[in-house]
């Protein structure tokens, strides 16, 4: 359900969902997180989302994390450039996306990846004359992947797939 708390004139309702309801008032009002808005605003926008727009409350949030839970950065250079030790250990990289995944939908290109021990989490767009090239990470397992698409994979890394 939700939580309650008052401070004597108002009380407000806590949904499991981050939104608030105001019960103070006659109509209720549903209302998001003004900071949570801020961050949505944004990210839809061509400009942030193909990475050429930096928008500094991501640094605020990210040093943030990394206070609260310190192993954030290990993971992330784990992730980013693989265990110092071992160079070809798994960790974040990219590929042309293969012919054969051509017109194909984003579930299809993840099952067929998994399939060589890879897992994708994402895909760089190749831009068109209106819209700049952008990465989308976690698309909707509909989304259309086409052989100018670059496919993000977690695993040991490698310049193309065997597909």
């Amino acid at each position: 359900m939700g939580r309650r708390t008052s401070d004597g004139r108002h009380t407000r309702l806590y949904a499991s969902n981050s939104f608030k309801y105001d019960v103070s008032t006659p109509n209720a009002v549903l209302q998001k997180d003004a900071e949570a808005k801020i961050d949505v605003e944004h990210i839809c926008e061509p400009s942030y989302a193909s990475g050429r727009v930096y928008v500094s409350g991501m640094i605020d949030s990210l040093m943030s994390e990394c206070y609260q839970k310190p192993n954030i950065i290990a993971a992330v250079n784990l992730l980013m450039f693989g265990s110092p030790s071992d160079p070809e250990s798994q960790r974040v990289f990219q590929v042309p996306t293969p012919k054969s995944l051509n017109g194909k939908t984003f579930g299809e290109c993840f099952r067929k990846v998994l399939a060589l021990n890879l897992i994708c989490i994402g895909c760089l767009h190749s831009g068109t004359e209106t819209t700049p090239p952008y990465v989308h990470t976690n698309p909707p397992a509909d989304t259309v992947i086409y052989h100018t698409d670059y496919l993000y994979l977690i695993g040991k890394p490698r310049p193309t797939l065997p597909l």
